[in-house]
């Protein structure tokens, strides 16, 4: 759709994040977003900067 990935917690599995969608230039971003992900897993809430990569983001 806009060619950004989606990065979230799975709807339905609040224990469970994913990070798909990796094409055009999320190829880019995929360092910084591992290290990102990395503390959101292991601290308890999402960073401030994958905050634009939320599934919600269509469903407004």
């Amino acid at each position: 759709m806009d060619e950004i990935p989606i990065i979230d917690h799975l709807p339905g599995a609040a224990n469970l994040i994913v990070g798909t969608g990796w094409s055009g230039h999320g190829f880019a971003i995929s360092l910084a977003v591992a290290k990102l992900l990395a503390d959101w897993v292991t601290g308890s809430e999402r960073p401030e900067p994958l905050r634009p990569f939320t599934y919600e983001r269509f469903l407004a």
